[in-house]
Formats: C-alpha cells, structure tokens, sequence
C-alpha cells in the first residue's frame, strides 16, 4: 500500500510537472512571440515614419529653391544669355551649396523640351529616358513631383529624381530643377540598419510592379537584388506579396529564401512602398527552445527524484520555484536590455512618457539636447524637460504628449519651435509624437525630435547672400549698367543709372532706353568702342548724353568689355556740375589771362619812356664833364711841377 501510494505520488506529482512544463512552455512562447511581434512593429512604423519624413524635408528643399525670387530671376537672365559664364558660375555656386548641405547626389536644370542644361557634376552630359519623362510629367502637373527607385543604365546604379518646376510671374513653368538622390547614401543604409543584435532579421522596401514584387534594397541573404529580385504575386506565402496585395500587421509565412519567418508589414506614408520587418522563426523560438529543454530535463530529474524519496520532494518543489523566478527575472531584464538598445541606437534625439506625461527613458541625445540626465530627468513631467516655445510669438507650446494621447495619432510639431534646454539654450527643432499601444490601448507616447540649427543657419546663409547682393546692387550711389555691343541697348541697371538718364523705375529705362542714338557728340560712342576694343576697357570716360525728357548731362564711366558675351559692363556717375564749375572756372582763367596782358602792355609802355628820359639826362650831363676831365689833365701835363700840396 506504502509502495503504490508512493508510486500514485510519484505520478501524480510527474504529471503536475509535466502539465506545468508543458503549460509554461505555451506561456513563454505567447509572451515571447508577443514581444517579438510588437518589436517588429514599432521598427517597421519607426523606419517607415521616417523615410515618409525624409521625403517631406526633401519636397521642402526642392521648394525654397524653386521658389525662390533670386533663383527664377538667375534662371531666366541666363536662359535668355546661356554666354554669362558669371551669371553661370553663380548659380552653380548656389545650387552646389544645397548639393553638399542636403546630400544630394546631383542637382540639374532642364527647359521644357527635356534638354539637360546645366549640371552640377559635370560628367553627367543628357538624362536617360525615365527622367526626360518625368520631366514632361512635372510640367504638365505644374507641381514637385517624385520619381520612384529607378536603375538608370546610363550610370548603372539606382537613382531617385525629385522635379521641381520653376516658375515665371505669369504662373508659367519655364525651367525644371531635378534633385538627384543616391539611395545608397540614407535609404538604403536607414533600411538595412537593425537597431538590436539579430542572425537573421532584416527590413525590406517593396513595390509592386504589374503582377510580380519588386525589391528595392539590398537583401542581407541575398547580394545583387536591389531593382532585380522579383516574385509573383502567387507567392502568397510571402510576405513581400502579401505586403504589396495591400495587407497591413503580422504575418506568418516564408521569405524570399523559403525559410519560415515571422514579419510585421507596413504601407510607407505618401509613397507606394511598403516596409517589410521580418526575422527568422528559428531566431526567434531558439532561446524559447532552449529553455523548453531545461525544463523537460528538470521534470524527468524531478521524477527520479521524487522516486528516490519523498524527502527530497519539498526542496525540489522549492528549486524549481526559484528557477521559475530566475528565468522570469532573466527574461524581463533581457527585454528592458533590448528596449533600451533600441532606443540608445537611435540618431535622433527620444524621449518616452506615461500616459500622465511623466518621463520614463531618455536617449543621449536627447540628454545632449535638453541638458537633463536621464537619471534626473526620469519621473517627472516632461514639461519640465521638454520645454518648448513657439520662436515668433514666444509663447508656450502645446504639450505634445497631450495632443497624442487625445488624437490617438502621430502628430508632429509646427515649425518654428524653439526647445529651451537646461542650460538655457535655444535650439530651433523638428519633431514628432506616437503613441505606445499595446493589446489594452495607450500605454505612452515616445517623442522623437532632432537639432534643425545645422539646417536653418544653411536656410540663412543662402538667404542673407541673396539680400546681399540684391542690396549692393540696387542701393550703389552709382550708375551700374550692362549694354549690348552692337547698338548700345541697354540689358540691366540699377535704379541710380535709371534716375540718372531720367527714368521713374529701372524696368522702363531697361525696357526703352538705347544709348548710340542719345549721345550728344557725334562720334563719341565710336571712340569709346576703338578704344576698349583695343585695351579692353576705358577709364573715365566722359560723354554728353540726352536724358528722357531731351535735356543734356555730362557722365564719366568706367567699363569693360565682353567679346564672348556681346556685352560691355560698367559704372558711371553724373559729372554735369562739375563740368559746368570747370567751365565757370575756364572763364575766369581767361578774363584773368586778358588783365594780365594789358597791364604787361602798360608796364612795357612806362619802361620805355623811362629808358628814354635817362638817356636824355645821361646825355646832358656828359659834355660838362668831358671839359671838366680834359682841363684837368691838362693842369696835371702842365702844372704839375708848379702845384703844392695844397693846390
């Protein structure tokens, strides 16, 4: 009776550890596919966010160039004279500063036919046929378009182009920017990355095309597959097709490799991609295995125990409690260790909260950004981390947490916003807001925002170098002007040469006014030509010319000319008053001269008549003396023995 009482414990007790084996193997499969899942999830959405993001900054991009009023006026100047190498040099210096800030590959300029003209690499010579396409489709549209992956032949590599059509006053396209955008350099590289330590997972872009699924990346199984690898949309096992077939969430099934895969799927905002996050089954259920075999070894070593002796029962019991609460342990401090790879892998700055705004984790850059530690920061409000304002007005911004939870949705903040750090720092950002779910609703919200200072002090740059030039131009107390060589026409002026020929706006003095015929002096503009033709250029140059109302003004001017250009370019200034002071000064001069002459006159008249009377005089005077000097010798011939001393 002891024996099968002993032998009834033993299997009751084996059964109970089988069952509970075989109970907690379901649970932790649950749990684990559960986190597995929801991990899928949020890198898909996370990925996916930002290549919808990216897009928006470059249709940004492509806006404030076309837009802008200095750019369409550079493009039109040098539509209509393609030979102003200067106007040229320019733009390209324009448009290579956006290149080089924004990462493009290559930015090009098209008229409406498709005609490649100008590019910023200059190896690239004419489009491939799929952009002069969708050139056509951008003017037509009248809108920024998008071109989708592409392999261009002519360059043998995948290409993304961005149309932008630029526009005239009259709301009329007449040139075309292209964009360029080399996938290698951030797409592909942002899909490819796995911000955890994983064998086999992997994100894949995806499109349809007719009745099979592109792939649009790099695999990381497979090499040579961006733009090539394609299956039929049969496949449905696969969760590529099921993907472009329009289905959204987690799937099961096999990938491209015919290995079995758990993958989570998601459409990419705006564009006709789907995001595919997958990982290998056998990945994922290989700990999960591990640990099912500990536990069927624990439970036959618990029956051979039990079997042994009752005695030993108790503790076992007790071990096996405490191998339940060590894996548990094990599994939540691998899960917080995942969550917080993930969210330290991240570029850009993190910050996640509870459903009452208090923060739970922050990244390093998001620490680097607002100046609190996580440690510090950790517990409490986020508007005492997260403070932002709104730069224009000043005010306080709606706490974004609040907005999230009560629209359920991703919300982004407006621009213009300033986050104040610890420090006291003003940082201008871009962000965003999701909410956490999970199976019961909201759990949180996690903020991802980055440093926009890098970008608006290029915005600034280009802007205060557009004012520039435009100020120098417009405000010179100077005559600045461009003239054509063959007749004088006049091609640009500022306002002060307009003022100066007696114009009311440079716009009418540029539309009506041609020098040849309004110089006074005949022959003058065909010195001026003889003359910079042989050296080049004139120095102070003067000219009468007609003004607009027929009176005359004297000008000097400088210029140089532009043989390969048609053109002569210079600066002139007003000299009227002080031609008329030179001349009021000439007459002066001369009236002087004339005193001078007539006073000479006399002075020469009363020299002549003083020699006169001084001869006169001289002449009286020499006969005395003449007798006085002969009687005198004759005393010293004669008498001279006879005179004393005294005599």
């Amino acid at each position: 009776m002891k024996k099968q009482f002993l032998i009834a414990v033993v299997v009751i007790v084996s059964l109970f550890f089988i069952a509970a084996g075989y109970l907690y193997y379901l649970s932790e499969k649950k749990i684990h596919r559960q986190i597995v899942e929801n991990e899928l999830k949020a890198i898909a959405k996370l990925k996916a966010d930002q290549i919808a993001k990216w897009f928006q900054e470059r249709y940004g991009d492509a806006s404030v160039i076309s837009n802008s009023p200095f750019m369409r006026r550079a493009f039109k100047e040098w539509i209509k004279n393609p030979e102003d190498q200067v106007l040229k040099d320019d733009i390209i210096e324009r448009l290579s500063l956006a290149k080089n800030n924004w990462g493009y590959e290559d930015i090009f300029l098209s008229n409406l036919k498709g005609n490649l003209l100008l590019s910023i690499v200059p190896e690239n010579k004419k489009f491939d046929p799929i952009t002069s396409e969708k050139i056509s489709e951008a003017i037509r549209k009248g809108k920024i378009l998008f071109s989708d992956f592409y392999y261009c032949s002519m360059h043998s590599r995948i290409h993304i182009d961005m149309f932008a059509p630029v526009f005239d006053g009259k709301k009329v396209p007449f040139v075309v920017l292209i964009f360029r955008i080399a996938p290698g350099d951030y797409l592909y590289p942002l899909i490819q990355s796995w911000p955890i330590p994983s064998k086999t997972a992997e994100t894949i872009l995806v499109r349809r095309e007719g009745e099979n699924v592109l792939f649009l990346n790099e695999l990381r199984h497979r090499k040579n597959t961006a733009m090539k690898l394609r299956i039929p949309l049969t496949e449905k096992n696969i969760p590529s097709v099921k993907a472009v077939l329009g289905y959204e969430g987690i799937f099961e099934g096999k990938d491209y490799r015919d290995v079995e895969v758990i993958a989570y799927i998601r459409g990419v905002p705006g564009t006709p991609w789907y995001m595919v996050a997958k990982v290998d089954k056998k990945e994922i259920y290989s700990e999960l295995y591990y640990r099912t075999g500990t536990i069927i070894g624990f439970t036959i070593m618990m029956v051979l125990l039990i079997a042994t002796g009752t005695s030993w029962l108790y503790r076992s019991r007790q071990k096996d409690l405490y191998r339940d609460l060590f894996l548990k342990e094990k599994y939540l401090r691998e899960a917080q260790e995942e969550f917080r790879t993930t969210l330290y892998s991240i570029g850009d700055a993190v910050i996640t909260t509870d459903t009452r705004g208090i923060v739970r984790h922050m990244n390093k850059v998001a620490e680097e950004l607002t100046g609190w530690k996580e440690t510090e920061g950790s517990g409490k409000l986020l508007e005492e981390v997260f403070h932002i304002i709104n730069e224009d007005t000043r005010s306080k911004v709606e706490n974004p947490v609040q907005r999230v939870l009560r629209e359920g949705l991703v919300v982004g903040l407006a621009n213009h916003t300033l986050l104040i750090s610890r420090d006291g720092r003003e940082i201008p950002i871009a962000d965003s807001g999701a909410p956490i779910h999970d199976e019961e609703g909201n759990t949180g919200v996690v903020l991802v925002f980055r440093d926009q200072t890098q970008e608006r002090k290029t915005q600034k740059a280009l802007k205060e170098s557009e004012e520039t030039y435009r100020n120098l131009f417009q405000n010179a107390q100077v005559g600045l002007f461009r003239t054509r060589i063959s007749d004088g026409k006049i091609l640009e002026s500022n306002e002060q040469l307009a003022k100066m020929f007696g114009y009311d706006s440079r716009e009418e003095f540029i539309r009506e006014y041609v020098t040849s015929p309004n110089y006074v002096d005949p022959g003058t503009r065909e010195k001026m030509l003889k003359e910079i033709k042989e050296k080049g250029l004139v120095e102070n140059f003067e000219a009468r010319f007609y003004r607009k109302d027929g009176s005359i003004f004297w000008a000097k001017y400088s210029a140089k000319i532009y043989h390969d250009k048609g053109w002569i370019e210079g600066v002139a200034e007003d000299i009227t008053e002080r031609k008329r002071t030179e001349e009021e000064l000439q007459k002066y001069k001369q009236q002087l001269e004339r005193l001078v002459e007539e006073r000479t006159v006399q002075l020469k008249t009363a020299n002549e008549e003083l020699e006169a009377f001084v001869y006169s005089v001289s002449h009286d005077l020499r006969a005395p003396l003449r007798a006085i000097d002969g009687f005198t010798e004759i005393l010293q011939k004669e008498y001279i023995q006879k005179l004393d001393e005294e005599g």
